[in-house]
């Protein structure tokens, strides 16, 4: 990931280490702003990076907005989503074990995908241990902020919610997991010596931030800066190679700026009329809503990124 866009996640880097120092230096100060600083990174950051899909499927398949095709695009994608919306009403559990399933693998996807591991059990294998890493590392680390989040979702009591084994010590493990597998593709060649040390060097500055910053302001600056900001600049440069070589941001913000306005007005009215009911923000929809969107998100970037690996393979056969 850095080694594509290093600027930026040398900027990215030096940001979340900043927060993070001032997190332990300052810790009542950022706890008090943490849950208005996540919502507005989510919202703003993290939601429109999702909001493109119809834009995916139009480049990948088609030159016209109006067809038959994206007619049925478009109805099989609302009817994921109700589905699963189904899901999270009718079985709470398992709608998280699937949220968590697909989150868990989106995650590790967008940070690896730009590595040819030499078969497709190690690359899911990768994409599995580094997503529950940084998925699981900062929600079991703060395990007393998670558990009444969990609760909502479940609809059960925040005091069933709860670890058999220590936390920290559980985090510690997955992150030390990840780190030798990390060094485990450099002793096969997957991984060149600079491709490496960007990798630990992001595993341990996530590391630091996810232990110092609230759970909430933590997974907000993953999902934001690492997850949200690569996938865009991936969907930037598939669009140069599909659409227009001079295809740009700009470009990219006109094709998005409508859905990602209408997810955050739509996001923003429900939490704000939640919060004055209950008097505090419903974290718990926006992570349903969040899960009900990324299921078909999820299916449309892993195409995605197919069809750029078999390119990719092609030119070096040729």
């Amino acid at each position: 990931m850095t080694e594509r866009y290093p600027v930026l996640y040398r900027s990215i880097q030096g940001v979340a280490l900043l927060m993070a120092a001032s997190a332990l230096l300052f810790p009542g100060e950022i706890s008090h702003i943490q849950a208005v600083c996540a919502l507005v990174l989510i919202l703003f950051g993290g939601i429109p990076h999702g909001a493109t899909d119809f834009v995916i499927f139009r480049h990948m398949h088609m030159p016209v907005l109006v067809s038959r095709k994206m007619a049925t695009f478009l109805g099989l994608y609302i009817a994921l989503m109700g589905i699963y919306s189904f899901v999270w009403w009718m079985v709470p559990l398992l709608g998280l074990l699937i949220f968590l399933g697909i989150s868990v693998y989106h995650f590790g996807q967008s940070n690896w995908n730009y590595i040819s591991f030499p078969s497709k059990f190690q690359s899911k294998f990768t994409y599995v241990l580094w997503g529950s890493w940084v998925l699981f590392f900062p929600v079991i680390w703060h395990f007393d902020e998670a558990a009444p989040i969990i609760g909502d979702l479940l609809g059960i009591s925040p005091l069933l919610i709860v670890l058999p084994w220590s936390g920290k010590a559980l985090a510690t493990g997955l992150a030390g997991l990840t780190l030798l597998w990390i060094f485990y593709q450099k002793s096969l060649g997957t991984l060149s010596t600079n491709q490496t040390r960007d990798e630990c060097i992001n595993l341990g500055i996530l590391s630091f931030a996810f232990t110092q910053l609230p759970l909430l302001l933590g997974f907000a600056l993953y999902f934001v800066a690492w997850h949200s900001f690569s996938s865009i600049l991936d969907q930037i440069g598939s669009y140069r190679k599909m659409v227009d070589k001079a295809y740009n941001f700009r470009h990219y913000l006109k094709d998005v700026w409508l859905f990602s306005l209408m997810a955050i007005l739509f996001t923003g009215v429900w939490m704000t009329a939640s919060f004055q009911s209950e008097a505090r923000i419903d974290w718990a929809f926006l992570f349903v809503f969040i899960s009900v969107v990324t299921l078909p998100h999820m299916l449309l970037i892993d195409q995605l990124y197919s069809e750029n690996h078999e390119k990719k393979t092609q030119i070096h056969e040729r």
